[in-house]
């Protein structure tokens, strides 16, 4: 685990030896998640880690804020990718 930042904005990176999860860390009070997130789950993504990246780098290239936010969502068979400018 690495935590990163400057300013106001932080980043926690999480590495194992195939895969990296960055996410922007929030201060701030969070939901109570365990009553939002079921503990079961039948739902599974998988997705071509090339595709992906260059999905996200064409969506980033139409214009990103400045906090640099993607939107995903997930319909079956299909991934939207979308940002707000």
């Amino acid at each position: 685990v690495k935590v990163s930042g400057r300013g106001l904005f932080f980043l926690v990176c999480f590495e194992t030896l195939n895969k990296q999860f960055i996410s922007k860390v929030i201060d701030g009070k969070y939901p109570d998640y365990e009553r939002v997130i079921p503990l079961t789950n039948d739902k599974l993504c998988l997705i071509s880690r090339e595709e992906f990246l260059r999905a996200v780098q064409r969506v980033a290239v139409i214009g990103i804020d400045k906090l640099k936010t993607l939107m995903l969502e997930l319909k079956p068979n299909l991934l939207t990718i979308s940002c707000r400018n």
